[in-house]
């Protein structure tokens, strides 16, 4: 406790005396005493008196009752005051004598006080510190699950390889450093690894499906390949025996431009025709035609002399004529007019459609090549010039 001051001490001695004096004077009233008897006069003179204030005598004792009683009420209060006084005062005192003694204890409370805030506050600060790491916590441990359970999301259109890629870092994942949360990482690696496998499964049955049509599609381009390539060889075999078959039988020259033909590699079969791995076969058979053919120009007969032209009808080109007889669906050569019959004979047009009727049936070179670049090679090596 605080020890009192000479000054608390003093006050204090007042305090007492004050209480004896009150002690000895049981009625705070008393001195309200004389006023009461007056009262009581004023009520005895005035109480149910009538006043006709529209009459003098009657106004005049209007205003005379109002001046006394004025005067007592002033007197009253002035009464008041006085008494009052010193219990002011007093009060006064006690009241400064307090707040002196509470400025003391204020000074002796507050630090203590401030160290218990301080404490409070840091406790308070220390607590909102904690649950916000378990909160960051908590959403990173929430993060970290969600990211499992995205795997399938992430890997919908991986590969197979990728996909178990993804498999094995799930699977090593460790759930026990997931804590509290250990449970809830479980069943999302659980559920996510179920879903990666059946998505792998799938994966790896498309890519052998994939697989399995690629080698079905390389093994058909093969075979295509390898049959265009002797079905070419096939139909260069051919060209002796369809010289042979030429009826009426076919002149020297004409067998002498196929030859040089097939010698320069202009016409049929065109550059490149033959791939690298059927290229010497190709060769091979080039030199048995070329010699086969050599053979049939000794025997052949020389070329006849060119028939005069009709002067009257424009010729037909000798390429076009072969070429429908060609494109012809009976395969029979067309029927010439008597004005072309002279300019171009009859072999002339048979051999150029059985050429062209060669070519479209044993070997795809034909489609390589314009009707004008067909044209040009028939006029330029099986065609008389003009």
């Amino acid at each position: 406790m605080v020890p009192l001051n000479p000054a608390a001490a003093d006050l204090a001695e007042r305090g007492r005396r004050a209480e004896e004096i009150v002690k000895g004077n049981p009625s705070p009233v008393e001195p309200y005493r004389d006023f009461e008897v007056e009262v009581a006069r004023a009520t005895a003179r005035y109480d149910g008196v009538r006043y006709d204030v529209e009459v003098d005598a009657d106004r005049d004792g209007a205003t005379r009752a109002v001046r006394e009683l004025t005067r007592m009420r002033t007197a009253l209060e002035k009464k008041r005051k006085e008494i009052k006084a010193p219990a002011l005062r007093y009060c006064e005192q006690i009241d400064s004598e307090a707040k002196r003694i509470t400025a003391l204890i204020a000074d002796i409370e507050n630090p203590i006080k401030a160290l218990l805030e301080a404490r409070e506050r840091r406790i308070a600060e220390e607590t909102a510190a904690r649950e916000r790491a378990a909160a960051a916590r908590r959403t990173n441990f929430e993060a970290s699950i969600a990211s499992i359970r995205n795997h399938p999301a992430v890997f919908h259109s991986a590969t197979a390889e990728e996909i178990r890629e993804a498999i094995a870092n799930v699977a090593s994942i460790d759930v026990a450093t997931f804590e509290e949360f250990a449970a809830a990482a479980a069943a999302a690696r659980q559920q996510t690894l179920a879903a990666l496998i059946e998505m792998e499964n799938r994966a790896s049955a498309a890519k052998a499906a994939a697989q399995a049509a690629a080698k079905i599609e390389a093994a058909r381009r093969e075979e295509n390949r390898v049959s265009a390539q002797r079905i070419r060889i096939a139909g260069m075999r051919e060209v002796p025996m369809s010289v042979m078959m030429e009826s009426p039988p076919m002149h020297a020259g004409d067998i002498a431009r196929i030859i040089e033909a097939l010698r320069e590699g202009h016409g049929w079969p065109p550059r490149g025709a033959f791939d690298p791995d059927f290229a010497d076969e190709a060769a091979r058979t080039t030199a048995d035609v070329i010699a086969a053919l050599e053979r049939l120009q000794a025997a052949a007969p020389r070329d006849a002399p060119a028939a005069a032209e009709d002067p009257q009808t424009p010729p037909r080109p000798p390429v076009e004529t072969a070429i429908a007889m060609a494109d012809a669906p009976s395969r029979q050569a067309p029927t010439l007019t008597p004005s072309l019959a002279p300019r171009i004979p009859d072999h002339r047009y048979f051999n150029a459609a059985h050429i062209v009727d060669c070519i479209r049936n044993y070997t795809d070179g034909f489609a390589a090549f314009s009707r004008a670049e067909v044209a040009e090679q028939f006029n330029r090596f099986w065609m008389p010039r003009p």
